[in-house]
């Protein structure tokens, strides 16, 4: 047989030789003998002879079927594998096979291989042929043990989102696993890796990094882990992070480069919200402190305003209205700050989404203006939340303006009420969701879309894309905080061009869930004779405090803080009717001190003042109303006859809101 060495047929090895130009198959003498067939019969043809070899069944899922090694293996790959030959006189026979590719170009292919009956020959002794059947048993469990590890090892790496990649430095030619395949979005028919095509999915920006870490392999052992990303043939952009080593033979020499590709897509998209939530929880911390602070200086200014009016400042009576204007303005500021840092007072009862909405319905068309068509979807009606029904209205008013001006030229606006279930894959996509049935409220627009910059910076106080003096910036980031408070979570959907949908999903109400109802409120400025315990920790707070009382008629014990108050409270002579406290001070809080001063005097009442007592939430009111600053001197007298009158004493509900505007209730 020209082109072979016959020398290697004295062991019983076959030599065969495939040419895919002339589809001419041919074999050694020894081929013959080990398939039982005369040497005059000629070589069969390559269609004939494959059906009558296969790979043995011990020989593992990474060999493959025979007939594959031939025709579609690459070019430079050897593979060496066990077959089972069926022969013409009707007996199997093992043997071991070679199998190389000498040239793989499509109609050129040119292929040849060798094939060495395990068992033993007629030459051999029995105690050889014994030995040889023991060894191949032996081989046998191996290879068991090796395709069990194979497919184990694969299950992992399947599990582990890894991929596994082979470089051949002698041929050139590149392996992936199936797992690589998967990850990238590609198929092994359709994609054949090599160094020049694996760089194309590589996003552009990332192709020198990838590449300069695989040249370092020329003096380190080992490279990584590094990351990069690449784009599927959909678009998507997946995050990887690689790693690679050098192997060498046996003369030190690199043969080849093992790399892994571990998908930690979802990791990094997690690790993204998370940092977004706590970018956001830093602004409605600092936001909270901010407004805090501001809010004792606008309780001063409001109380002073009110004195001076009072008491008939000649000449500037508008000034001082103006001065109670402004501050009014900047203490409805102080409101969406404090709402979307969640630290506001809210009344929570239990509503209908669907009420809410058919409740704005009528007024949705002066709001979006005619150019807009507007369609409503209502989903389940008995579904129900908890939630401040005004907040929650104001949340579906600023997302339906929101949409407005996202359709300057007109467009149709779409609001869609419904009840879901809310998976493990949702709440791994939105850190601040969780599990269960909620309720769903979508605001959909056909405007102009957002960029993925503007999305990431959606909710944070007075970030706009509007013209400066268009705005506040707060309409959303307060939309954010009042979902939040209410325990749900806010998502948008949204592509430039295409337009956005806002989601507002919110738990559904359970059984116990108990609402906090509104008590009607007086409004005229009433005074007495009672003693108060005044406990507040701000020089300028406490003074209009002091006065306002003193001047409705009242007697009034001052304290600086917590510990103090429980101090005045023991040592006082006469009868305290009610303690007045701020809910955050040095030494002792408002909550602490209420419950100190109680155990003295158990008919004492209680009522809290504070710029965000929603953060304590039940843990105050269980103690006592609470009364939002800032506040005019009209909403505090009220609030103290309410309770020294016993009307509202135990409603929660009644001294949970106050407002300048309207004597009893801060602006909203």
């Amino acid at each position: 047989m020209s082109g072979f060495d016959d020398v290697l047929e004295d062991d019983g090895t076959g030599l065969w030789r495939w040419c895919e130009q002339t589809d001419v198959l041919e074999w050694s003498p020894a081929m013959f003998a080990l398939h039982g067939r005369p040497p005059v019969a000629g070589a069969p043809a390559l269609d004939d002879w494959l059906p009558q070899v296969r790979a043995s069944q011990h020989a593992g899922d990474g060999v493959g079927e025979f007939a594959s090694l031939i025709l579609d293996g690459e070019q430079g790959c050897v593979t060496r594998t066990e077959l089972i030959v069926l022969c013409a006189d009707g007996i199997e026979r093992h043997a071991a096979s070679t199998v190389r590719v000498r040239c793989a170009t499509p109609g050129a292919r040119e292929v040849v291989g060798t094939m060495r009956p395990i068992f033993s020959t007629p030459r051999l002794s029995v105690e050889h042929a014994l030995k040889e059947s023991r060894a191949h048993v032996e081989r046998v469990r191996t290879a068991e043990s090796l395709r069990t590890q194979t497919q184990e090892l694969e299950a992992a790496q399947t599990l582990a989102n890894v991929g596994t990649w082979v470089f051949n430095t002698e041929t050139g030619a590149m392996r992936w696993s199936e797992e690589m395949f998967r990850i990238h979005g590609l198929s092994p028919e359709t994609f054949v890796p090599t160094v020049a095509s694996a760089a194309t999915v590589i996003v552009a920006e990332d192709r020198e990094l990838v590449e300069r870490a695989n040249k370092s392999l020329r003096t380190k052992p080992r490279i990584g882990p590094y990351n990069y990303r690449v784009r599927l043939p959909s678009g998507e952009v997946r995050h990887m992070v690689g790693a690679a080593r050098l192997i060498r033979n046996s003369d030190g020499l690199g043969v080849r480069i093992l790399g892994t590709a571990l998908d930690v897509t979802s990791r990094v998209e997690l690790e993204a919200m998370l940092l977004h939530a706590q970018k956001l929880e830093g602004l409605g911390r600092l936001a909270g402190g901010v407004a805090h602070d501001f809010n004792h200086a606008l309780t001063a200014i409001l109380a002073n305003a009110d004195a001076a009016l009072l008491d008939g400042a000649s000449g500037v009576e508008e000034e001082l209205r103006e001065i109670t204007h402004a501050a009014l303005h900047a203490s409805e500021l102080t409101r969406q700050l404090l709402t979307f840092a969640r630290r506001d007072v809210a009344r929570a009862q239990r509503i209908a989404p669907n009420d809410i909405v058919a409740s704005l319905s009528r007024t949705l068309g002066r709001l979006v203006g005619e150019d807009v068509k507007v369609a409503i979807r209502y989903g389940t009606p008995s579904a129900t939340v908890l939630a401040d029904p005004g907040r929650l209205e104001q949340v579906v008013l600023n997302l339906v303006l929101n949409a407005r001006d996202a359709m300057p030229g007109g467009g149709a606006l779409t609001i869609e009420t419904s009840v879901v279930d809310l998976d493990a894959a949702h709440v791994a996509r939105h850190v601040e969701a969780s599990r269960g049935r909620h309720v769903r409220l979508d605001v959909s627009d056909t405007g102009s879309g957002m960029s993925e910059e503007t999305k990431s910076r959606l909710f944070e106080p007075f970030f706009t894309t509007k013209a400066s003096g268009v705005g506040t910036g707060l309409g959303l980031a307060t939309s954010y905080g009042i979902v939040r408070q209410a325990g749900g979570h806010l998502t948008v959907e949204s592509h430039e061009g295409v337009g956005s949908t806002f989601s507002v999903i919110l738990p559904v109400a359970s059984e116990e869930a108990v609402s906090l109802a509104t008590a009607p409120r007086a409004r005229a400025r009433k005074g007495g004779n009672e003693t108060i315990l005044v406990a507040e920790d701000d020089l300028g707070v406490r003074r209009v405090l002091l006065r306002t009382l003193r001047t409705l008629g009242y007697t009034v014990l001052e304290a600086v803080d917590g510990l103090e108050a429980v101090e005045r409270a023991r040592t006082h002579d006469g009868p305290i009717h009610l303690l007045l406290s701020d809910v955050i001070m040095p030494q002792m809080r408002g909550p602490d001190a209420a419950r100190a001063v109680r155990e003295l005097r158990p008919s004492i009442q209680v009522l809290f003042i504070t710029g965000y007592a929603g953060e304590y939430g039940t843990a105050v009111w269980s103690e006592g109303p609470v009364l939002g600053k800032p506040f005019t001197p009209d909403a505090l007298a009220s609030r103290v006859r309410e309770l020294l009158d016993g009307e509202g004493a135990l409603d929660v509900g009644a001294a949970l809101d106050s407002d300048p505007k309207n004597d009893d209730a801060p602006p909203t």
